[in-house]
């Protein structure tokens, strides 16, 4: 019962947490995505722009995402026991990023382990399927950190910055 049914697709998260790269220039190819390859340019759309004609930060249409995730997630009758355990990744996964971060990287610790346990918490309660969240984690994946939205949300891709070396 750890995660739930979903238990081996939440962790593949984690094992990606524990052992994969972060942040790394990468020969795959990703969908939905407009791919950024200045830091100051993706730290503009993580943090300053806005999106749309509602002005919705990256932050708001991440929570707004994940709202859509907790609203079934709350209606599960087993999901304490599963938010319990949940919440213990989010000291695991601060550990491992953190290791395997550059120092000039360091600002975006918070939004990387934000995102990655969001992926995990959205496979609890959905397992495998195409939505927001397991676009984000392809792009993690990938070797990208997600920083923003192109074009007019909820229309529009992902933005993602791949380090340039």
């Amino acid at each position: 019962m750890k995660y739930g049914t979903h238990t081996k697709l939440v962790e593949e998260i984690v094992d990606f947490v524990k052992t994969g790269k972060i942040l790394f220039l990468s020969s795959n190819t990703i969908n939905h995505a407009y791919i950024i390859d200045s830091l100051q340019q993706a730290k503009f759309y993580a943090w300053d722009k806005t999106y749309g004609k509602d002005e919705y930060s990256w932050s708001d249409i991440r929570e707004k995402e994940m709202s859509k995730v907790k609203k079934i997630a709350y209606e599960m009758e087993s999901f304490e026991d599963i938010r319990v355990n949940l919440s213990k990744l989010l000291k695991l996964f601060t550990i491992y990023i953190r290791k395997k971060l550059d120092e000039h990287y360091n600002d975006l610790l918070d939004d990387i382990i934000g995102d990655l346990y969001n992926c995990a918490f959205n496979r609890a309660v959905n397992g495998k399927i195409d939505n927001f969240y397991e676009k984000i984690y392809e792009a993690y994946f990938s070797g990208g950190w997600v920083c923003g939205w192109h074009g007019e949300y909820p229309k529009g891709e992902l933005s993602v910055f791949f380090p340039r070396e």
